[in-house]
C-alpha cells in the first residue's frame, strides 16, 4: 500500500500535468483575436485561410511572388507555381533554353523532338542520311531506316546475300537471315542438303534436317529402322521397343 507521503507526491505530479496541459488550451470564454474563427466542434477557435497562430494571435503567412497558398501544417505552407523552384523564401524562374518546354509537373525542363539534354542545353541530334528520330534509342537518338545499320555514326547498306532477307532487327549481328532451306556459312546463305526420306526443321543448329519417322540418321544419310518380330517403332520413331510382355535381346525380342 502507498504511504500518505506517496500518496502526496503521486497528487502533486497530476495537478501539475493537468496545469500543464489546461496552459496550452484555449480558455472558456477566451475572446477570439483577429483573423481567426471559433471551431464548429467544442470549445476555442482557430486561424483563417492565409493565417497561422503564433501564441494568442493569428499573423498572416507570408507568401512570396509566383507562390500560393497550401494551409499544409508542414512546411512554409506556400509552394511555387508551375516554372519556379522554392530558394530560400522566393521561388526563382525556372530558366529555360532553346528549344525546350516544361514538363508536365512544371518543376523541370525537357527538350523538344529532335534535341537531347546536354547539360544545361539542348542540342540538336544530327541525323545521318538513311536514319530517323528515334525516341526510344536513348544512345544516339536515331535509327536507321530498313536495309541500313548504324556504324560509326553513319547508315551504311547492309549487304544482302543471296536466298537470304532483312531481320530488321538491330541486334541481329548481319542484319539478314537465310530464307527456309538455306544456312549461313560467313556471308553466304547455302541450300542444306536434305537426304531421302527426311524433311527440314526449323531449328538453326543442327543439320537442320531430321529423318522420317522409321528412319534414323547415320551421317547425312536416313537408315531404315529394322523392327524385329514381336516389336514396334519407338515414340520418336528412330529405334524400336518390344511389344510386352517381350524383352529386348541384342537384336531380336524374346520371352525371358
Amino acid at each position: 500500500m502507498l504511504s500518505y507521503r506517496s500518496h502526496r507526491l503521486l497528487s502533486t505530479a497530476t495537478v501539475a500535468v493537468l496545469a500543464l496541459s489546461f496552459a496550452h488550451a484555449d480558455p472558456v470564454g477566451a475572446q477570439t483575436p483577429a483573423n481567426a474563427s471559433a471551431r464548429e466542434f467544442g470549445d476555442g477557435w482557430k486561424c483563417n485561410i492565409g493565417f497561422v497562430r503564433e501564441g494568442p494571435e493569428c499573423a498572416a503567412v507570408d507568401i512570396p511572388d509566383n507562390a500560393y497558398y497550401t494551409g499544409s501544417a508542414y512546411g512554409p505552407a506556400w509552394e511555387c507555381q508551375r516554372g519556379y523552384l522554392p530558394q530560400g523564401e522566393a521561388c526563382a524562374a525556372i530558366t529555360l533554353p532553346d528549344n525546350a518546354f516544361l514538363n508536365f509537373t512544371g518543376d523541370r525542363w525537357e527538350c523538344d523532338r529532335g534535341y537531347r539534354k546536354d547539360g544545361e542545353l539542348c542540342a540538336l541530334i544530327q541525323v545521318p542520311a538513311n536514319g530517323y528520330l528515334d525516341e526510344y534509342n536513348y544512345e544516339r537518338g536515331w535509327e536507321c531506316d530498313r536495309g541500313f545499320r548504324a556504324e560509326d555514326n553513319q547508315c551504311k547498306a547492309i549487304a544482302l546475300p543471296d536466298n537470304a532477307y532483312l531481320t530488321g532487327s538491330s541486334y541481329s549481328p548481319t542484319g539478314w537471315e537465310c530464307e527456309r532451306g538455306y544456312r549461313e556459312n560467313g556471308n553466304e546463305c547455302l541450300a542444306i542438303a536434305v537426304p531421302d526420306n527426311a524433311y527440314l526443321t526449323n531449328f538453326r543448329s543442327g543439320s537442320g534436317w531430321k529423318c522420317e519417322r522409321g528412319y534414323r540418321a547415320e551421317d547425312a544419310r536416313c537408315v531404315a529402322v529394322m523392327v524385329p518380330a514381336n516389336a514396334h517403332l519407338s515414340y520418336d520413331g528412330s529405334r524400336w521397343d518390344c511389344d510386352k510382355p517381350y524383352r529386348r535381346s541384342d537384336d531380336a525380342c524374346e520371352i525371358k
